[in-house]
C-alpha cells in the first residue's frame, strides 16, 4: 500500500518517458507565462483592494514592499519565459517561484495583523491561491505539491512562532487554525494533483496512439494513391503500345527504303536521281519527326512517373499537370480532351511523385464524371502566395451533401463485392494539406464540377 501511495506521488514510471517528460515541459513552458502574469497583477489588485475596502487601515510600506515583491517576481518569470533560459528544469522553477511568493505574502499579512487581525486570516486564502495557480498553469508531479505545501505550512509556522517571540502578535494560538486549514489544502491540492497528473497522462496516451493511427492512416491513403496510379500505368502502357510504334514502324520503314535506295544503280537518268534524292531526304525529315516524337514521350513519361524521388523539389507545376492530362487522356478508352489555361507562375516545392498521384486522382475523376465527347477543364493561376488550380468537368454534378461526403473514405457495396469509395479524393486532400495547401470542391446538380486546389509555393518542411 505505502508502495503504491509513492507511486502514486512520485509517478516515477511515467516520468521515464523521455517524450512525455517533454510535453510536460513544454506545457509548463507555457504556463510559466500565465503564473508570471497572474503574480504581476493579484498583488497589486489586492492592495489597491485593501485600500477601497479598508480606506482606515493604514499604509505599511514594509508589507506593501513586500506584495510588489511579489509583483516583481511577476515580470522576472515573464522575462525568463521569453529568454527560454531553465527550460528544462521548468518545474522547479515554477515550484521555487510559487514557494518564495508565499513566504513574501506569509510576512505581508504577519506585518499587518497587529493592526487588523483579519490579515491573519487572509493568509490561508493567498497561500491557497498561490498552490492553486500553480496546479492551473504548471503539470506538477504530486509530490512537488505536496511539497510546496508542506514548506508553506513549515514556513507559516515559523513566522508565526517568530511573530509571537517579537511580541507582533498575542500567543493565543489563533494562527494555529491557519495551520489545520493550510494542511487540509495540502492534502486536498496532492490529491487532486494525482488526478490530473493521471488524466494528463492518459490523454497523452490517446494522443500517441491517434498519432499512430494517423500514421497509418497516411500510409494507406500513400498506397491508395499510388495503387491508382500504379492502375492508371498499367492502362497507359496499352495507349503507349500504339503510340511507341506509329513511330518506330515509320522509322524503320524508312531506314528500309533508304537502304534501297542507297543499294540503286548509279546510271539512273537525272530526273529519276533527283527524285530519288528528294525521297531520301523527306524520309530523313520524317525519322526525325518520329524520333522527336518518341523523346517527348520518354520525357513526359520520365517527369510523370518520377517514382524513385520522394524528396522535396522545385516543379513547375503547370507542366506537371500537362504531362498528368496527357497520360489521363491516353489512358482512358474514349479520348478525354483537357481544355489547359494555364497561366505563368513560379515553382512549387512538392514532392513529385505524390503530386503527380493528386493530379492524376483529380484529373481522372473529372474524365469519369465528364460525358462522351465533352472536355474538362484545367486552369492555373498565381495570386502571389500560392498557385490555384482549378479543374471542372461538365458531367451531371453532386448536390451538397454528396459535396460535403465526397472527401469521406467509405466502402460500397458493387454488384456482389463490396469497393472502397472517395478513398482517392480522401488522400488527395491528405497529400495536399501536408504540403501547406488546401482542396475545396463546389458543384451543383446539372451544371458539372469544380475542384480547387490552392499549393502555397514556398518550400515544405520535411
Amino acid at each position: 500500500m505505502a508502495w503504491r501511495i509513492w507511486q502514486a506521488l512520485t509517478q516515477s514510471e511515467n516520468e521515464r518517458d523521455d517524450q512525455f517528460r517533454s510535453e510536460l515541459e513544454r506545457k509548463s513552458w507555457e504556463g510559466l507565462r500565465v503564473l508570471g502574469l497572474a503574480l504581476v497583477l493579484v498583488p497589486l489588485t489586492m492592495i489597491a483592494a485593501v485600500q477601497a475596502l479598508m480606506p482606515g487601515v493604514s499604509v505599511r510600506a514594509d508589507a506593501t514592499g513586500l506584495m510588489l515583491a511579489v509583483t516583481a517576481m511577476g515580470f522576472g518569470v515573464l522575462a525568463l519565459q521569453r529568454s527560454g533560459a531553465f527550460y528544462d528544469h521548468v518545474r522547479s522553477v515554477s515550484m521555487a517561484v510559487i514557494g518564495a511568493a508565499c513566504c513574501c505574502l506569509i510576512w505581508s499579512m504577519l506585518l499587518r495583523a497587529p493592526e487588523q487581525g483579519m490579515f491573519l486570516y487572509v493568509i490561508l486564502g493567498q497561500v491557497s491561491v498561490a498552490i492553486l495557480l500553480g496546479l492551473l498553469t504548471t503539470p506538477f508531479r504530486p509530490i512537488q505539491v505536496l511539497l510546496l505545501g508542506a514548506f508553506a505550512n513549515v514556513f507559516f509556522y515559523g513566522s508565526y512562532r517568530l511573530a509571537i517571540h517579537w511580541a507582533m502578535l498575542p500567543d493565543d494560538g489563533a494562527g494555529m487554525i491557519n495551520i489545520l486549514f493550510l494542511s487540509m489544502v495540502t492534502v486536498l491540492a496532492t490529491g487532486v494533483s494525482v488526478s490530473q497528473y493521471r488524466e494528463f497522462h492518459e490523454r497523452y496516451l490517446m494522443h500517441q496512439v491517434q498519432l499512430r493511427a494517423a500514421e497509418e492512416m497516411r500510409d494507406v491513403q500513400c498506397r491508395k494513391l499510388l495503387s491508382d496510379n500504379a492502375a492508371s500505368m498499367g492502362r497507359l502502357a496499352a495507349a503507349l503500345s500504339h503510340e511507341l510504334n506509329n513511330p518506330l514502324g515509320i522509322i524503320k520503314s524508312n531506314l528500309y527504303t533508304i537502304r534501297t535506295l542507297l543499294e540503286g544503280r548509279p546510271d539512273l537518268p537525272a530526273a529519276r536521281l533527283a527524285r530519288a534524292t528528294e525521297m531520301k531526304q523527306n524520309l530523313c525529315r520524317d525519322s526525325l519527326e518520329s524520333v522527336e516524337r518518341l523523346e517527348s514521350t520518354v520525357a513526359r513519361m520520365q517527369r510523370f512517373t518520377n517514382l524513385d524521388r520522394a524528396e522535396i523539389l522545385p516543379v513547375e507545376v503547370n507542366q506537371l499537370l500537362r504531362d498528368v492530362a496527357d497520360v489521363v487522356s491516353d489512358a482512358t478508352e474514349e479520348r478525354v480532351r483537357f481544355e489547359m489555361d494555364l497561366q505563368p507562375a513560379p515553382d512549387a516545392h512538392v514532392r513529385p511523385q505524390l503530386m503527380s498521384a493528386v493530379f492524376s486522382a483529380l484529373l481522372q475523376n473529372a474524365a469519369d464524371a465528364s460525358p462522351d465527347g465533352a472536355s474538362a477543364r484545367v486552369a492555373t493561376a498565381f495570386d502571389g502566395e500560392s498557385i490555384r488550380i482549378r479543374i471542372e468537368d461538365r458531367g451531371k454534378g453532386m448536390s451538397a451533401k454528396e459535396v460535403a461526403e465526397s472527401m469521406e473514405p467509405g466502402f460500397r457495396v458493387r454488384g456482389e463485392r463490396v469497393a472502397s469509395c472517395n478513398w482517392n479524393l480522401f488522400g488527395a486532400r491528405q497529400i495536399v494539406r501536408e504540403h501547406g495547401g488546401e482542396i475545396e470542391i463546389r458543384s451543383e446538380p446539372g451544371r458539372g464540377t469544380a475542384i480547387e486546389v490552392a499549393l502555397p509555393v514556398r518550400r515544405v518542411r520535411t
